[in-house]
């Protein structure tokens, strides 16, 4: 709403009256009685006449008559907004003395001196002043307004004294404009003329209260034809009123005005139909010929009729245009009338298309918005030719993707360039697409942008310290590769995964191998021997790390840093066959360096901490004895020592048992047993075989058995198979007869002697002195004599 304002003058006199002398008149009634209630309230710019109307920028009395005297009284004044049932102002004061009639019918009459409205300000808004002063009231109802209210009514051209209907072109005119001011106030206003929407000219005019003014505008029709719009705008602080006429400006000789198109848009390329009328402003046009000229160049065809065309007649025209070349121009047609052409143009514009799109080196749209003469396009755009400006952004960022300008594909490199468009056209703004990587290790860190399918090499290379290392494990973060080399085909940020390790060198016997083992892991290497060839090498051992024994290898272990030194045994590969048809192999294996094959009687073929002991081979009675070795085909001692791979067959000499069996009386005593050589003789005699004599006795030999061709006590044997001969000895008892007889003779001359001193026998024991200690029962010579000789009969 607007606000309506009382001056100082106002608030000052409502709040201290009294001191205001000059402001509270005392005059006589001016006449005027209430309009509502019993106070008379109005408005008035000098006492003689009441305004309804208030106008921005004047100032006008407000006057309030009381008749009725209160000492003292309250008073109060109001103004309310009648569309919104808005209170604008409210004021209040206690007057000393208020009303009541005085000498010479006077009254007590206040007036406010200053009283205006202020911006903004509703045009025809209604407001309404309540005053109250004791128990009367009196309410007065105003309109706000910019300026009195003005109307246009009358618009005439007059050529001469006469009203014209129809101008002519080229002509002069008065046009007379009649304007009524419906307002209370003089008012002055501003009239202007357009003609066909163009202002022409413009006059100020002033106009009494509730009257009508004329104003006069001196017209000539220059380069006006066919019906013409002829408008008027009265106008004060705002717009009062605009009133418009259409009149129909003719020309003395046929011409042609364009009724439709105003314009015709084509584009390069295409064909575009389009119908064109034309309006007969003059008189008849005998046998119309129709000739078209386009600016920017375009292939043109017209189609019409022939016949004549009378004053308001249309001559249409069917055209097709094919733009040739993009620009703004115009169509001019000509109409021939056969000695006079008029020429008629309209606005022609070519469009050709500009094509601009983004386009990386993977075929793919960056999100780059480019701009056309300052203003974002996209995709295809039709302009009307002339030089325009293309702008790409140089960088387009994305998180961790930038695409960068790199040229356009006309080979022009600055992003911001310059297009001269005359036809249809494609640009595209080339990108390099570069994503953001960033590699990061505790000695050394990769980062930057790289283009998409570009190699990084990324360092995941081992770091080695001393006997420690920090083998590369892998990456942890977004977009991270699974090797060393990285192809960039999207944004990573990685950090690498380290595994801290210990190095353990283990020594062999020709080469030496490392091994990281991952901190807090145990390791353990297992030494098997190593064979090449004939040779093996057997592990024995390890210095500087922990080892055991297991079987045919031994164990490495470690828990950290550690340089194993393995020792080695040197084995060969020893086979010994035997010679023999019968027994093909003694023993095949492995033997440490120096051993020592050897022969040694009895035994078996075992390897020792020595070596390996063969023993003589003998079965059934014959025996091949060792006789050396054929070690990888040459002969050698009985003994070899293993320096290298051994293939050896044993050297034999054959040997037949000679088995001497003695005898002694018929009953076996012994059992001898000789091996003789192939080809060698065997002696045997009596001696090597003769038992022990017994005590009186003497042993001889009695002969041999199985022994052929021998009559001598020795004999010599030269066996091919086995042999057993029989060695026979016998007892001869001679001597101990001669004894025991001599014994008998001194024992028969003793009893003899003692039976003739006794005359009885005597029994005498004596023991025999053998080993058998048989006892011998010694009887009278003449009782044994008795008893031979019975037995004997």
């Amino acid at each position: 709403m607007r606000l309506l304002i009382f001056l100082l003058f106002l608030s000052v006199f409502l709040l201290a009256l009294p001191q205001l002398g000059d402001t509270a008149a005392v005059v006589p009634d001016v006449g005027y009685g209430a309009e509502e209630g019993t106070i008379a309230v109005f408005l008035t710019p000098d006492l003689a006449t009441r305004r309804k109307e208030v106008y921005l920028g004047e100032k006008l009395w407000l006057v309030v008559q009381i008749r009725t005297a209160y000492s003292p009284c309250p008073f109060s004044v109001e103004i309310t907004d009648l569309e919104t049932g808005e209170v604008v102002l409210r004021k209040s004061a206690t007057l000393n003395v208020c009303g009541g009639q005085m000498l010479g019918g006077r009254y007590q009459t206040f007036i406010f001196h200053d009283f205006r409205i202020v911006e903004p300000v509703v045009e025809g808004r209604r407001f309404k002043i309540v005053v109250r002063a004791g128990n009367e009231w009196g309410a007065y109802t105003f309109t706000e307004r910019h300026s009195p209210p003005g109307r246009i009514t009358g618009l005439t051209f007059f050529e001469g004294a006469k009203v014209a209907t129809v101008l002519r072109r080229d002509g002069r005119y008065r046009l007379e404009v009649k304007v009524r001011n419906n307002g209370e106030l003089e008012a002055r206003y501003n009239l202007t003329l357009l003609v066909d929407g163009k202002r022409f000219a413009s006059q100020r005019i002033s106009v009494r209260p509730k009257l009508e003014s004329t104003a006069v505008f001196d017209v000539r029709l220059e380069g006006l034809r066919g019906r013409v719009n002829f408008t008027v705008v009265l106008s004060g602080v705002i717009v009062n009123d605009v009133q418009s006429a259409f009149y129909d400006v003719v020309s003395p000789y046929p011409d042609f005005s364009l009724v439709y198109p105003s314009s015709v848009e084509g584009k390069v390329g295409e064909r575009l139909r389009v119908g064109v009328r034309l309006r007969n402003e003059g008189p008849t046009c005998r046998q119309p010929a129709v000739s078209i000229k386009a600016e920017p160049a375009a292939d043109v065809e017209a189609s019409y009729g022939r016949s004549d065309v009378g004053y308001g007649g249309f001559l249409d025209l069917d055209l097709s245009i094919r733009p040739l070349s993009a620009g703004r121009g115009r169509l001019s047609i000509s109409v021939t009338c056969i000695n006079y052409t008029s020429t008629v143009y309209v606005n022609y514009t070519a469009l050709a298309k500009l094509s601009l799109s983004a386009v990386d080196q993977t075929g793919g749209s960056p999100p780059a918005r480019l701009f056309l003469d300052g203003k974002e396009v996209a995709g295809e755009v039709w302009l009307a030719g002339g030089s325009h400006v293309v702008d790409a952004p140089p960088e387009v960022r994305v998180g961790d993707a930038r695409w960068v300008f790199e040229k356009w594909s006309d080979g022009v490199t600055s992003s911001t360039r310059r297009i001269d468009l005359t036809g249809n056209l494609e640009v595209k703004a080339l990108y390099r697409l570069q994503y953001y990587v960033y590699f990061k290790t505790p000695w050394r860190t990769v980062e930057g942008w790289f283009d998409r399918g570009a190699e990084v090499e990324v360092p995941s290379a081992d770091v080695e310290q001393e006997d420690w290392r920090y083998r590369f494990k892998g990456w942890s973060g977004s977009g991270c590769p699974a090797s060393g080399r990285f192809t960039v085909l999207g944004p990573a940020r990685c950090e690498a995964v380290y595994v801290k390790e210990y190095r353990v060198v283990v020594k062999l016997f020709n080469n030496t191998e490392t091994y990281w083992v991952e901190e807090g892991a145990t390791f353990r290497r297992e030494v098997w021997a190593e064979s090449k060839g004939g040779m093996r090498l057997v592990p024995t051992g390890a210095e500087n790390c922990e080892w055991t024994p297991a079987q045919d290898r031994i164990v490495l272990s470690a828990s950290g840093p550690a340089q194993c030194v393995v020792s080695w045994r040197r084995e060969y590969s020893v086979r010994i066959e035997s010679g023999l048809g019968e027994r093909p192999l003694f023993w095949e294996g492995w033997l440490p360096e120096g051993s020592v094959i050897r022969y040694m009687e009895g035994g078996s073929l075992l390897p020792t901490k020595d070596g390996l002991a063969v023993a003589t081979v003998e079965e059934l009675g014959v025996r091949h004895k060792p006789a050396g070795w054929r070690c990888n085909g040459a002969e050698a001692p009985r003994e070899v020592v293993v320096n290298a791979p051994l293939r050896c067959a044993g050297l034999w000499r054959k040997g037949v048992q000679v088995v001497v069996e003695v005898y002694l009386d018929g009953s076996f005593k012994e059992r001898r047993e000789f091996w003789v050589a192939q080809g060698d003789i065997l002696k045997l005699s009596p001696s090597m075989f003769m038992p022990q004599a017994g005590l009186l006795t003497q042993v001889k030999f009695a002969g041999w058995e199985g022994a052929y061709g021998t009559s001598s006590d020795d004999i010599l044997l030269s066996p091919e198979t086995p042999t057993t001969v029989r060695a026979n000895f016998y007892t001869d008892y001679m001597p101990l007869y001669a004894v025991v007889g001599a014994a008998a003779v001194a024992i028969a001359l003793g009893i003899f002697f003692y039976v003739k001193r006794k005359g009885d026998h005597t029994r005498i024991w004596a023991k025999q002195p053998t080993e058998t200690k048989e006892e011998i029962e010694i009887e009278p010579m003449e009782i044994t004599k008795t008893k031979k000789e019975e037995e004997r009969n």
